[in-house]
């Protein structure tokens, strides 16, 4: 398992995700998996191409071509 200083060192920044909606009400199945990202002020337009980013895995999900 590696530590916190080697993942900021990565250029990395750990993080604690607290849900404050009540998940009891979505039937989540187990093994459930999401994708997050936290914007700041810096690098408005690395922001925007993230964005865009996440769309596109989110129509992924949806589009599965596969079946």
């Amino acid at each position: 398992m590696r530590s916190i200083a080697a993942i900021c060192d990565a250029g990395r920044v750990a993080l604690k995700l607290r849900l404050l909606d009540d998940l009891q009400n979505y039937h989540l199945p187990q093994g459930s998996a999401a994708e997050i990202a936290v914007y700041s002020d810096h690098f408005h337009h690395v922001s925007i191409m993230r964005k865009i980013l996440l769309r596109m895995k989110s129509w992924q999900n949806y589009l599965y071509l596969d079946h």
